[in-house]
């Protein structure tokens, strides 16, 4: 992910999903390399996962954010900054 190679790291991402299949982390990583690749209905189906499997994960409602704000759904978008701010991420704003 780091050297910008997202389908790469989507690939990665898919194999440990298959031994960690309740890890936010990898589902909110694999969210952000989708988002990268303007994938966003792929980058807000991982990023709502990681929020289902831990509704305090703020990182994700974030990123769901993000990728709503990309699409132009603007409600979706607000409501999940909103949860972000709520479960701590301040900064995200």
């Amino acid at each position: 992910y780091n050297a910008g190679q997202f389908k790469a790291a989507i690939e990665c991402y898919d194999k440990a999903l298959e031994e960690q299949p309740t890890d936010k982390f990898l589902y909110g990583n694999r969210a952000q390399a989708h988002f990268k690749l303007n994938q966003f209905e792929e980058a807000i189906q991982d990023s709502l996962k990681s929020t289902e499997l831990d509704p305090t994960f703020s990182k994700g409602y974030h990123r769901t954010g993000n990728a709503y704000l990309k699409i132009g759904k603007l409600e979706e978008s607000e409501e999940q900054f909103r949860l972000s701010v709520e479960y701590g991420e301040a900064s995200a704003l």
